[in-house]
């Protein structure tokens, strides 16, 4: 019965077949296609990252590939260091520094200046650094002619 009607209707005047497809419905990115569809012509793109989150059962992350930007996977439950944070063996090269306070309780901000030098080296990070001890307030009892034997005399040890 179906082939009697489709054969008494006359042919269609427009198929749609030279029809460009309009942008919003243009695919958009890779063409993902299954093993048996691919040739010569064809690029294939490694896929990298985790797999979807459905289907994840089985799969152990390992690499730092397989964490992309970083975080871990709560689901998995396994030993997990995304970008290698907190792995054993792996020595940290920070060069961060500790915050240091004096005895009022305000920050040292000259360690940022001797980091990377001796313990030794004369730094000079405030203005009172820069004041010559002469012309210091507080420095009208201190005596700076006295040479080093007679400062030292009551410590020596006999």
């Amino acid at each position: 019965m179906a082939t009697g009607l489709f054969a008494s209707l006359p042919k269609p005047k427009y198929t749609g077949e030279h029809e460009e497809v309009p942008l919003h419905a243009q695919p958009k990115g890779p063409r993902i296609v299954g093993p048996g569809v691919i040739d010569q012509s064809q690029i294939v793109l490694k896929r990298s990252g985790p797999p979807a989150y459905g289907q994840r059962s089985g799969w152990r992350p390992r690499s730092a590939e397989d964490f992309g930007d970083g975080g871990a996977f709560p689901e998995i439950p396994v030993a997990q260091y995304p970008l290698d944070m907190g792995r054993k063996g792996s020595g940290s090269s920070s060069n961060a520094l500790t915050l240091q306070v004096d005895a009022e309780g305000k920050v040292k901000y000259d360690a940022i200046a001797r980091q990377g030098h001796s313990e030794s080296r004369i730094i000079h990070s405030s203005f009172k650094d820069l004041i010559p001890l002469r012309q210091q307030a507080n420095a009208g009892d201190l005596s700076l002619d006295l040479s080093l034997i007679h400062i030292s005399e009551p410590t020596r040890p006999y």
